[in-house]
């Protein structure tokens, strides 16, 4: 029966891995650690750092793809604007 219980964890963490992470949750909390998808969450916890360090990187590339269109719209605006200035003292 117990085997059968891990078996039925991994497929849940394979095939619904929110309900996983909940059920995983709730047997922690109750410490019912025996029935515990342990290779899965071991797994989850260790790849945790990967993931931050990936999401970090890719939120930074947003912010600088931000400042970079920002700047070059500063940019834009400010050499339209000069040269309005221009053609209207040249005229």
């Amino acid at each position: 029966m117990n085997t059968e219980l891990k078996v039925s964890q991994s497929e849940l963490y394979e095939t619904d891995y929110y309900l996983w992470l909940q059920d995983t949750i709730e047997k922690l909390k109750e410490q019912n650690y025996e029935q515990v998808d342990w290779v899965n969450l071991l797994d989850e916890i260790e790849d945790m750092p990967r993931r931050e360090r990936r999401s970090l990187e890719s939120n930074l590339v947003v912010v600088l793809l931000h400042l970079l269109k920002w700047h070059n719209a500063v940019r834009s605006h400010h050499a339209s604007h000069h040269s309005k200035v221009i053609q209207t003292v040249v005229v």
